[in-house]
């Protein structure tokens, strides 16, 4: 098992390092006081990195140096988070390219491009540099894996929801909007959300929706999913807290611009995925299904940390993309998918289970009720037929009745010992051992015989 974990770390970290490009010789310097301008820029104390700036919660303003010494290339920020870029050449500024999505600028060989970049959320600013002889083939390819995922993501929920119409099962509707709505958040990593909204609120902020509700809905099919209602109760509780805290976080940030409620709201996401990941860990080896879900659930929590918050706080991280959360959510996706058709069924068999045994309990309790009906009458019936006295025919009654051997001695007024030696006796002339076999025995005897 430690080996499976070991590769699958290491093809992450691999993958995060070969998608995230090359970096020439790239510089950074944090403008605290915003005094700086293209011209009084270039003698600032520029500080040199590899790939991105990761500053965390020192938001604000920074400049970006790059240095291209040897061909022509493109500069682009792989960051939807930074919206507010403005690219200078030789004191001149410079427009965005288009085609891109995200923000992407042109750097001729030797040349130096400064990038004036406005961090309004955390410092994370990821520099990729694609040669410009291939640009075209880029941007087709960026186009390509953008139909492929989305369109996978999209015939997913459209099954899920099929299932559900036809099943009646809450669970695939569940989800099919968690779903959506986690496809939605990286729709918007992938700076795609102008194609569907106008107003630039809606394009900066919609972040923000769609990962409340990916937390509201994540919540809700895992609760359902593991049925924590009875394994867990009171995960309903803490839930109902965190999501409170955390659609306050968001609006602190949303209409008082306070960046610590963005924060906030992000570490209640992570906690929620936290809590479900660790409440399913005791379920494990109970069923198949609850262990689709903690394999699945784990590599959610895994790559949400590393992309998501690690960043945030300006913590080291592996730098995942979002082509690698790309793939990781296509393999969650057919898991999970699978996981909730496979619980489907094995708790269909369960039910079915379940009928039949209460079926046939009724059956029993039917059988004993008429026997006793007889014996009120003074007819022939199974209970005299087995040579019981009357105090064991008594207490037999008790038994079917389901009364304790406390309760019948109070009921009797008589001692727990006496009782428990009309019960030896009565389980001794029935050939029993214990109080289902004694209602088993009355069924398939008709009652006793």
């Amino acid at each position: 098992m430690k080996t499976y974990i070991r590769i699958f770390f290491t093809l992450i970290f691999t993958l995060a390092f070969y998608t995230t490009g090359f970096a020439y010789k790239t510089y950074y310097y944090r403008d605290i006081n915003q005094s700086k301008n293209s011209s009084s820029v270039v003698n600032a104390p520029f500080i040199p990195f590899n790939n991105k700036v990761n500053k965390g919660l020192q938001n604000g303003i920074y400049w970006v140096k790059i240095e291209n010494n040897t061909q022509n290339n493109i500069v682009e920020i792989a960051s939807a988070r930074i919206s507010d870029v403005k690219a200078y050449i030789n004191g001149k500024q410079t427009n965005a390219i288009k085609g891109f999505f995200l923000p992407a600028f042109t750097v001729n060989a030797n040349q130096i491009l400064y990038l004036k970049v406005f961090c309004e959320k955390e410092a994370t600013i990821p520099i990729v540099i694609h040669t410009q002889n291939n640009i075209l083939q880029t941007i087709q390819n960026n186009i390509f894996f953008y139909g492929l995922y989305y369109g996978f993501s999209l015939l997913m929920v459209i099954l899920n929801i099929f299932y559900f119409f036809n099943f009646k099962e809450k669970t695939f509707l569940l989800y099919s909007f968690f779903l959506a709505s986690v496809s939605f958040s990286l729709f918007y990593r992938d700076g795609l959300a102008s194609l569907i909204f106008n107003t630039r609120w809606l394009k900066v902020n919609c972040e923000i929706i769609f990962h409340f509700l990916s937390a509201v809905f994540g919540c809700l099919f895992a609760s359902e999913y593991l049925r924590l209602q009875i394994h867990f109760p009171r995960v309903k509780y803490y839930t109902i807290t965190i999501i409170t805290l955390m659609f306050v976080g968001y609006c602190l940030y949303l209409f008082a611009n306070i960046f610590t409620g963005f924060i906030t709201a992000e570490l209640c996401g992570i906690t929620l995925l936290a809590i479900y990941f660790i409440s399913s860990v005791p379920l494990f080896y109970k069923s198949a299904f609850y262990k689709f879900f903690t394999i699945a659930y784990f590599l959610f929590l895994i790559l949400s940390i590393d992309f998501f918050i690690l960043p945030l706080l300006g913590l080291p991280n592996q730098g995942i993309t979002t082509l690698f959360i790309k793939i990781a959510s296509v393999v969650e996706m057919l898991i999970l998918s699978y996981a909730v058709a496979y619980r489907m069924r094995v708790l269909q068999k369960e039910n079915a289970e379940i009928q039949q045994e209460i079926f046939k309990y009724f059956m029993q309790v039917e059988t004993l009720e008429q026997e006793l009906i007889k014996l009120k009458e003074g007819k022939k019936n199974s209970l005299t037929n087995a040579s019981l006295s009357t105090r064991e025919i008594e207490i037999f009654t008790l038994i079917a009745s389901g009364v304790s051997t406390k309760d019948m001695a109070i009921n009797l007024h008589l001692s727990v010992n006496t009782v428990k030696y009309h019960i030896k006796n009565l389980y001794e002339k029935l050939e029993i051992s214990t109080r289902q076999e004694a209602i088993v025995k009355a069924s398939d005897m008709q009652v006793i015989k």
